[in-house]
């Protein structure tokens, strides 16, 4: 483990102390750990500082317990650091359901022996050498302290009766020391009762402290699920797939276009794969025709560049006809009232494909009024894919 790099302690509150005994031990052997009991300063704020602490951990080490795999904190942690990529170390304090999303991360086992749990620990962990020694040292001497074996050699006990005299002195000495027993006891009683009822406060105020905690923490994990949320969204409203093709060109009165692959021609062949046509009509007029069930919407004039995939997904596509010629013309109109520069249409190809066409120019405008112009258009065009779900808020 790199110098720089720290190790996030994941835990619920239930288990503070285990917790706080393996970070002890951890750090004592040279690990750079992160534990909020430890590492939290006063006045610093709790949840700014355990955020920080996340974002830069290489390393979540995460307890595992009844009352940790319930906890939403926790397991918010567990989410954020595998969604970054980092390392995750679950270590089983006792028998518990293990989440799904850590089923398939190997576990350091300390509910049954120290020791091998610490091994598997320092693997997992890919802690150097020095620090490893010392951890199996420290841990192989903890663990002769829990279990090591007492010498069991015989002492013989040996009492001896003092006899004295049955006099009035002794009785008063008897009474005496009833007396004092009883005194004793009593202190002992007054004392047993403050101690509880001190306890009972303290234990009272770090529950108090504990609930504030764990409602900052839910406070940070919500928020840290919102940012990821608002940055869903504003993907989501850019989606777009690759587009297909793109492409500036002239039509010429007759041509047709096949959008697709850019072919121009004035010989249609019995095609299906022509999308468009210019035609120049009598008496001064132009058409741009749709042909082989090519649809279109008009929207008018926009900017060709500022146009989201989604918007064109969205819309309602039409393959009206012209009363006046019977086909479906995207426009029939005298030169002299024909759509203008940047004017805009959504179209959807013979081939299904969707994407924009603007009109860009007219060419040839000073000849005779009544020959045809060519028309100058740009497009881009898109494969019609679904578009994904829309991503929603966090509880």
């Amino acid at each position: 483990m790199m110098p720089n790099e720290h190790i996030f302690f994941s835990y619920s509150r239930d288990d503070s102390r285990f917790a706080f005994e393996l970070a002890k031990e951890l750090r004592a052997a040279g690990a750079n750990v992160w534990l909020d009991q430890l590492d939290i300063d006063a006045g610093e704020k709790w949840d700014i500082a355990i955020e920080n602490a996340l974002q830069t951990a290489n390393t979540l080490l995460v307890i595992l317990s009844k009352t940790s795999v319930a906890s939403e904190n926790v397991m918010d942690e567990v989410s954020f650091a595998i969604e970054k990529r980092k390392n995750v170390v679950p270590v089983l304090m006792e028998e518990c359901d293990i989440p799904f999303r850590l089923s398939r991360f190997h576990y350091a086992d300390f509910s049954t022996d120290h020791t091998i749990g610490m091994k598997t620990l320092i693997r997992s962990l890919k802690l150097d050498d020095s620090i490893s020694n010392k951890l199996l040292t420290n841990s192989n001497e903890a663990f002769s302290q829990n279990h090591g074996s007492y010498s069991n050699g015989n002492h013989k006990n040996e009492s001896s009766t003092i006899a004295y005299p049955k006099s009035n002195g002794a009785k008063i000495r008897k009474k005496l020391l009833i007396l004092v027993s009883l005194i004793m006891l009593t202190l002992l009683a007054i004392w047993g009762i403050s101690t509880i009822q001190t306890n009972s406060n303290d234990a009272n105020n770090k529950n108090y402290k504990l609930e504030e905690q764990r409602k900052e923490r839910q406070t940070q994990a919500h928020d840290v699920a919102m940012k990821k949320y608002k940055q869903d969204l504003a993907e989501w409203e850019v989606f777009s797939p690759q587009h297909i093709t793109q492409n500036v060109l002239a039509l010429r009165g007759g041509d047709a276009l096949d959008a697709e692959l850019g072919n121009i021609s004035s010989n249609l062949n019995n095609s299906n794969s022509w999308d468009l046509r210019f035609v120049c009509g009598p008496n001064g007029y132009e058409v741009l025709r749709a042909l082989n069930g090519c649809l279109w919407k008009e929207v008018g004039v926009q900017d060709f560049n500022s146009i989201s995939y989604k918007t064109i997904f969205e819309s309602k596509f039409s393959s009206r006809r012209n009363s006046t010629t019977g086909y479906p013309d995207l426009f029939y109109a005298h030169k002299s009232n024909v759509p203008g520069k940047g004017y805009t249409y959504f179209i959807k190809t013979a081939d299904g494909n969707i994407g924009i066409l603007q009109i860009l120019d007219y060419q040839n405008v000073d000849i005779n009024p009544e020959v045809c112009r060519n028309i100058k258009l740009q497009y881009k065009l898109f494969p019609t894919v679904k578009y994904p779900a829309k991503p929603q808020p966090p509880n």
